[in-house]
């Protein structure tokens, strides 16, 4: 098993020596060199308790708890962080790479030798966390370059999940096998409640349409992308219990990752 400092990309030399467990150490690290800059840049917003102190509610007097308990949300999601990571790879989560920030798309605007450093510097940092390198591209906002399957290819990648214009993997000529993974957006639950503003008793029948369909037709691949700080609400969750319960009444179905979907594309098509 990695250590805690592999998986966290932690300078060991910060760390105490001999055969101490690292865990406490590295948690205080992170704390000072990540959690207090947090704190204090979101400390010194006061925008949202400004609009607080202008609502109805019963504690707009006193907002600045808003703060105390984001501060305190932030800080347990940085210890959590460990911990997520070596559930998700008990559970065989697959991880993809998804670009290095969520407001930096690659385009055609980029320069080769830039889109080429985007790519290495997201798979570096996550091969770093999870420590394992991942096989997949899901690019921010779908965004690419004519150049991009190429230098994914040359990044050692396997298949990407950029372009949803069919309902099958089909290979992209890049020099080598690589294949690109049907991710319709369709039915993404970022596309439908919060872009298009669809009502979120839509969402069962919305998914469970698209899935009867292309269970019908055969040989189809669905992909349903889930968003936990919008689909896991607690008004929104029990349309999701429902979508899936739609979905789970099917038998003939094989629930795959898209790399091993991609894997077998590649054994048996191409």
């Amino acid at each position: 098993m990695p250590s805690p400092t592999s998986i966290l990309g932690v300078d060991a030399s910060r760390l105490p020596g001999g055969e101490a467990n690292p865990v406490l150490s590295v948690l205080v690290l992170l704390s000072l060199s990540v959690g207090l800059p947090f704190f204090v840049v979101s400390a010194t917003a006061p925008l949202l308790q400004h609009w607080f102190t202008h609502t109805g509610h019963r504690a707009a007097r006193d907002p600045y708890f808003l703060y105390a308990a984001s501060n305190l949300g932030s800080m347990l999601a940085l210890l959590s962080y460990p911990v997520l990571i070596e559930q998700f790879k008990k559970r065989k989560y697959e991880f993809i790479a998804h670009g290095i920030s969520a407001n930096r798309m690659i385009s055609s605007k980029m320069t080769e030798e830039e889109e080429r450093s985007e790519i290495g510097t997201a798979v570096a940092a996550l091969e770093r966390v999870a420590h394992e390198r991942p096989k997949g591209w899901l690019g921010q906002e779908y965004g690419e370059s004519q150049r991009t399957p190429q230098l994914l290819a040359d990044a050692g990648l396997d298949y990407v999940l950029d372009w949803p214009n069919d309902d099958q993997p089909y290979p992209l000529k890049v020099g080598r096998k690589f294949v690109s993974m049907p991710n319709q957006p369709e039915w993404d639950d970022v596309q439908q409640l919060w872009l298009r503003r669809i009502n979120t008793p839509r969402y069962p029948d919305l998914v469970g349409d698209a899935f009867e369909l292309l269970h019908q037709e055969g040989g189809q691949v669905f992909s349903l992308s889930i968003h936990p700080w919008l689909m896991g609400m607690a008004h929104r969750i029990k349309y999701l219990d429902e979508a899936l319960r739609r979905i789970e009444r099917f038998g003939n179905v094989w629930q795959a990752t898209p790399g091993e979907i991609a894997q077998h594309y590649m054994n048996t098509i191409m």
